[in-house]
């Protein structure tokens, strides 16, 4: 089977550039061909990852004869080519990470919201990672969708454990209760999407003792200027708190997030919006207690708070410390699924290989 894979390959690390890695690899391994165009800058064409531009790419892809045409791009304008994708008579796939694909459709004019429903309805299968776009759509008459989370168990790599810095090791092995989270300083309905203003505010209760947080600050180098002010201010805020001792802005550039979330004894996502969450999901995996806003479906196992309530969150933290190891043994007894079986089935069925 051949598949071309479109979206974000790491770096940067986020949810849907580690997942596209994932997919390729489990790919690979399978002894498929993968080519993943990447809307980021990095490239290697040994390993058949490109990073060209659009007119390009369309050129690449007709002369591929790829089975499998997979978008996990939410760029507008390349939603709107998905039917021109039709035409080289590959089978298209659109995930839809969060609720990007609904926003757009709700923010769109009426002409252009009227050729992506047309374009949306060619393509084969919308892969939705929570029901309530799968839902939304419905109402549109889109009804070529499933719904399937986008967790894939990791593929564990010393690479991954090395491009750690030192500094991460020295600080997790000073901790008597190790925190993690993780995510970028970005903004939604002028709100700190991500949370970290809560987990520095949180940390506050545990000033000189040995519970600590490890924040894993993603993109930093693509912070606008509003959201380099905000992050700076958080950073002012750590020290003027006295918290250097206790929080830890780890800013990620070359590493996955997995084996910092294998050395913890909780994991949190403050989000005040979401998709799924699917580092909550490797956390449950790896036998981590794991608190979540109640913003969408979460995981099996998920302890809940409620979306933005600094008091919930503490409330919950604090519980987990007093109650870890039966926390750990109950989410230990946990199947968590690894999706990437389900979609390999749908790229068979799609293609005809099955």
């Amino acid at each position: 089977m051949k598949v071309a894979i479109f979206g974000i390959y790491p770096p940067p690390y986020g949810g849907i550039s580690v997942h596209i890695k994932r997919v390729m690899k489990k790919l690979l391994e399978k002894g498929d061909e993968v080519t993943v165009y990447n809307q980021g800058l990095y490239f290697n064409v040994s390993q058949n990852i490109q990073s060209i531009p659009l007119k390009k790419m369309l050129f690449s892809i007709f002369f591929n004869d790829f089975d499998i045409l997979h978008f996990h791009n939410t760029n507008r304008s390349l939603k709107s080519l998905l039917l021109l994708m039709k035409l080289f008579r590959n089978k298209v796939i659109l995930t839809s990470h969060g609720d990007s694909l609904v926003n757009q459709l709700n923010e769109a004019n009426h002409l252009f919201r009227v050729w992506m429903i047309i374009n949306l309805k060619s393509i084969d299968k919308i892969i939705c990672v929570n029901p309530e776009t799968a839902n939304t759509l419905s109402t549109i008459g889109i009804k070529n969708t499933c719904i399937s989370p986008a967790y894939i168990n990791p593929v564990e790599c010393q690479n991954d454990i090395e491009n750690i810095s030192n500094i991460v090791w020295d600080f997790i092995s000073d901790a008597e209760f190790l925190i993690s989270a993780n995510g970028a300083v970005r903004f939604y309905n002028e709100e700190d999407l991500y949370g970290l203003d809560l987990m520095i505010d949180c940390m506050e209760t545990y000033i000189g003792s040995k519970v600590k947080l490890i924040f894993c600050v993603l993109s930093v180098t693509e912070q606008s200027e509003k959201e380099k002010e905000y992050y700076q201010r958080l950073k002012k805020k750590v020290i003027d708190l006295d918290l250097m001792n206790n929080v830890l802005l780890y800013e990620v550039s070359n590493s996955e997030f997995y084996p910092i979330l294998k050395s913890s004894h909780l994991f949190v996502r403050p989000t005040n919006n979401d998709g799924y969450g699917v580092s909550i999901a490797e956390a449950i995996y790896y036998n981590v207690p794991a608190i979540a806003t109640d913003v969408c479906r979460r995981p099996e196992g998920t302890i809940l708070v409620k979306n933005r309530c600094v008091v919930s969150l503490k409330q919950k933290i604090q519980y987990v410390l007093e109650h870890y190891n039966l926390e750990k043994e109950r989410v230990s007894l946990i199947d968590v699924p690894d999706n990437f079986k389900e979609l390999y089935n749908i790229y068979e069925s799609l293609s005809g290989n099955k």
